[in-house]
């Protein structure tokens, strides 16, 4: 009984060793809170530092080398989500800033969960293809430039219910 016991332990053992981050020193969100990332940082400054990270990891095609690079691109996008928004609206994609940043993370968060659980490398590439590509969008997207985000519909009707104006 003791011996399965030992050998389910060096089992568990040797099985976290497998993980990408083990062993390192520090975590990389760690990391990423004491590397060049300044508070005050501007978005696009963010988020060109997470496209080069994951441009890194890329050129790796993810091995080895390239699993922490991945990580540190995750980290980074929860630090982009700190920054402050250059404006609230992008003119070009009528879209919200902040959604499109709460998505960037959101898909760097669940790159790294597939990782976490076993996914095969080369089954994330795709996603962190698309990941890149989404990042270099806002990006392009931020320096055509923004607005104001316009009232909410509710706001809109409300607005139209009590000017007695008729809705049709």
């Amino acid at each position: 009984m003791r011996i399965a016991l030992l050998m389910t332990i060096a089992s568990i053992l040797s099985a976290c060793s497998d993980v990408p981050w083990a062993g390192q020193a520090e975590s990389p969100a760690a990391a990423v809170r004491t590397d060049a990332f300044p508070p005050g940082a501007r978005l696009a400054d963010g988020l060109a530092i997470v496209e080069a990270t994951l441009d890194s990891a890329l050129a790796t095609r993810l091995d080895e080398a390239g699993v922490p690079h991945l990580l540190r691109a995750e980290a980074l996008s929860d630090r982009v989500l700190e920054t402050e928004m250059p404006f609230a609206w992008l003119a070009a994609q009528n879209y919200s800033v902040e959604a499109r940043v709460w998505q960037i993370q959101a898909q760097a968060d669940r790159i790294v969960a597939r990782l976490r659980a076993g996914a095969r490398r080369e089954d994330l590439l795709p996603e962190v293809e698309v990941l890149r590509g989404d990042v270099n969008s806002l990006r392009t997207a931020l320096a055509s430039g923004g607005e104001p985000q316009p009232p909410p519909v509710e706001y809109l009707l409300e607005q139209l219910d009590s000017a007695g104006q008729p809705l049709s």
